[in-house]
């Protein structure tokens, strides 16, 4: 009799072992806590791209975007603007390295390196000149050329920071 009921289990358990390799398991994906994906701010922002100097940036919907020859500094030749109520990005092409007199200030507080979109730059603090509370501006170097960018909050609000750090983080190379 034990044979038989152990013959018997053991088929059943065969049978049972059978079903499970047929049995599809849900696929969990494992996050840790804080990694969720991100939405991107900037997907629907329009684009500028600039291919004779061969860079492009996001920007939000509502700045008016301007380009012109920048001749402030004897060794600038092109400015990108984006402007928004009392808010001004800009985007300047120079020939020059001297970053004390791009900045036109007499020292800049702290220089460190930082990478955009995979472009090595230096991010310099600086005394404001304006009521501004963006004093940080942004230097790309390409070939011979080096681009300085940076903002001027006239607002002096802590949205523009936002804002000005997001199409920032838009800038890269296309060439």
């Amino acid at each position: 009799m034990v044979f038989f009921w152990f013959n018997s289990a053991t088929k059943r358990i065969s049978k049972i072992g059978d079903g499970l390799k047929t049995i599809e398991l849900p696929q969990i994906e494992n996050q840790s806590p804080g990694t969720e994906t991100q939405k991107d701010e900037t997907a629907d922002w329009k684009i500028y791209t600039n291919d004779k100097y061969g860079f492009g940036i996001r920007y939000p919907q509502g700045m008016e975007l301007s380009e012109k020859p920048y001749s402030i500094y004897n060794y600038s030749i092109f400015e990108v603007e984006l402007k928004k109520i009392k808010f001004l990005f800009s985007i300047k092409i120079t020939k020059t390295k001297d970053l004390n007199y791009l900045l036109n200030i007499p020292e800049a507080k702290s220089i460190k390196e930082i990478i955009i979109n995979g472009v090595t730059g230096e991010e310099a603090e600086y005394p404001s000149a304006t009521e501004s509370i963006i004093n940080n501006a942004y230097f790309f170097e390409k070939g011979d050329e080096t681009y300085v960018i940076s903002a001027i909050d006239y607002n002096n609000l802590s949205e523009s920071i936002d804002l000005y750090k997001k199409i920032l983080s838009t800038f890269k190379f296309i060439q």
